[in-house]
């Protein structure tokens, strides 16, 4: 399969940097959190450190994806029960985990359910999303599994819900979170990889702030060497009016259960409040936090995570999460 990437000149557009982006960070003093190894560091962030980086230009090679389930996947999907007899992926039991949506009211049917399955494409924004696998492990040694979605967002990191990798119903980080690229068409994943570092900020794991309910996955393969990279959009632009989509992986979706396909649904951005949360009319259900609010086919606006009932929301990129992503955008 060949290396897929966004074109250069829309991601450039979008990625053009306003005087007023990181306020909210230096306003409410959020703090980087950094998970690896199962050690717990803090750090402070230089605003405007990354402020003038652009999407990169398209590469000069091409990538043909040579693996399915990778060894360092393995053990994790193995343990999890994810595989068949065979040692193929099982999709039926990733289908029938729990979300983590229990602790946040994350999801909205809004009127009819009208989303629709996407199938195995090869077009953004869709092959930017990814299968999560999240796994928590208690005090007495059980294990967990919980599944989510999430989205290549740069260079070896995943953008995702925060309360898909730092749960406070679970009391902390996820142990191990495992990453799965789509599927094919004969059924096994286009790529696996497996988280490295988890990275969020103390407005979610102090706070449990709706507004800065995101995270970040570092993973140990580069998916986008595989399929690219979304852009994002410049945080100073208004949004609303604008038509969005929202492609996941939810549970339950037009009478289906333990839905293991990826699906997808259009609608408007209604608002931005003064959170800068982002709020849509775009049908979402348990398992689709984490998911990316996309414009324009391919540049984020936000991460999903919450219901509202009359419509759905997700933390805008802008401020710390913005000047974060842009470290994995070379």
């Amino acid at each position: 399969m060949l290396k897929r990437w966004l074109s250069g000149a829309l991601a450039t557009t979008m990625l053009l940097t306003g005087a007023n982006v990181f306020a909210d960070s230096v306003e409410n003093d959020i703090q980087i959190v950094n998970y690896k190894d199962g050690e717990e560091t803090y750090q402070e962030y230089v605003p405007g450190r990354y402020a003038n980086q652009d999407s990169p230009a398209v590469p000069p090679s091409i990538t043909e994806i040579d693996d399915t389930i990778d060894p360092e996947a393995y053990d994790n999907f193995e343990r999890a029960g994810l595989l068949t007899s065979d040692g193929n992926f099982d999709w039926e039991a990733y289908g029938a985990l729990p979300t983590l949506d229990k602790e946040a009211d994350t999801y909205d049917v809004i009127g009819s359910d009208d989303r629709v399955s996407v199938g195995v494409v090869d077009d953004p924004p869709y092959y930017y999303t990814a299968y999560l696998l999240m796994e928590y492990i208690d005090a007495s040694g059980n294990s967990n599994l919980y599944r989510g979605t999430g989205f290549i967002a740069g260079e070896g990191v995943i953008a995702t819900a925060g309360h898909n990798i730092y749960s406070h119903d679970e009391d902390g980080w996820a142990d191990n979170v495992t990453i799965i690229l789509q599927k094919d068409n004969d059924n096994n994943p286009y790529g696996t990889t497996v988280k490295t570092q988890l990275r969020s900020n103390t407005g979610w794991t102090k706070r449990q702030e709706t507004k800065n309910d995101w995270g970040l996955i570092e993973t140990a393969k580069d998916l986008s060497d595989y399929v690219g990279y979304c852009g994002i959009v410049n945080p100073d632009i208004d949004v609303v009016g604008e038509t969005m989509e929202l492609p996941g992986y939810p549970a339950n979706v037009r009478g289906e259960t333990d839905s293991y396909e990826m699906w997808t649904d259009t609608g408007t951005v209604l608002k931005q409040n003064a959170d800068n949360e982002v709020y849509y009319d775009a049908d979402t259900s348990g398992g689709n936090s984490g998911s990316g609010v996309f414009i324009n086919t391919s540049s984020a606006i936000a991460i999903h995570a919450y219901g509202r009932g009359s419509s759905n929301s997700g933390a805008r990129i802008q401020g710390l999460l913005y000047e974060m992503l842009q470290e994995y955008r070379r």
